[in-house]
């Protein structure tokens, strides 16, 4: 037997019921493929959460967000549950879908971190892009374009976004950035002497 896919709004729940119709949930994958864990975990390491017993067998609740088309029964992901914040008034917010607005739709933005900043529930968004590209042109376009919860607080124009060695995104390093610059921006407009940040960033 092949793998079967579902979507389930309640991943808390050891039943896993399937969401509605055309309703957005965490994807689970059941079947004979799915291992006991993760390599080397020994139960640890977020197995014992992610990995359980189903009607359909072992599955794993991959953490992906999706919802199953009623019509065709295709998967259609939107992001990750963990990158799914609360923003401000108490909002939902996904962060992944406010990267993908902004490399999509603003102007002159080539790529985007959106991050949670303390205290919460601050968001922070920082981009590379075209050299005119200024962060009154991005909090314009986030004005504009998205609703009020999923607007960032301070924004950053990196030369680049950091890195990790497996070459994911580093946002921690993104956190760090958005308020060592915000830090100095507030230290300048209050006569105390900024921070230098590296060449080419620019924050408010």
């Amino acid at each position: 037997a092949g793998a079967v896919v579902w979507v389930t709004a309640q991943p808390a729940d050891p039943a896993l019921p399937p969401a509605a119709d055309g309703q957005e949930g965490v994807v689970v994958i059941a079947g004979p493929g799915v291992a006991a864990g993760y390599a080397g975990s020994e139960g640890g390491g977020g197995s014992a959460t992610r990995f359980v017993d189903s009607l359909a067998g072992r599955a794993v609740v991959t953490g992906d967000l999706g919802r199953l088309d009623p019509a065709t029964g295709a998967l259609h992901l939107s992001g990750r549950a963990d990158r799914v914040v609360k923003g401000a008034g108490g909002g939902r917010v996904c962060l992944d879908a406010v990267e993908a607005a902004a490399t999509t739709s603003c102007p002159g933005v080539a790529a985007a971190a959106a991050v949670t900043l303390p205290p919460a529930p601050s968001l922070g968004l920082a981009v590379v892009g075209v050299p005119s590209l200024t962060v009154e042109a991005v909090r314009g376009w986030a004005a504009a374009s998205l609703p009020p919860a999923a607007r960032p607080g301070p924004v950053a124009i990196l030369p680049a976004l950091p890195v990790l060695p497996g070459g994911k995104v580093d946002r921690a390093a993104v956190v760090r950035s958005l308020l060592l610059l915000h830090s100095s921006s507030s230290s300048s407009s209050s006569g105390a002497a900024p921070g230098l940040p590296a060449p080419g960033e620019a924050a408010v």
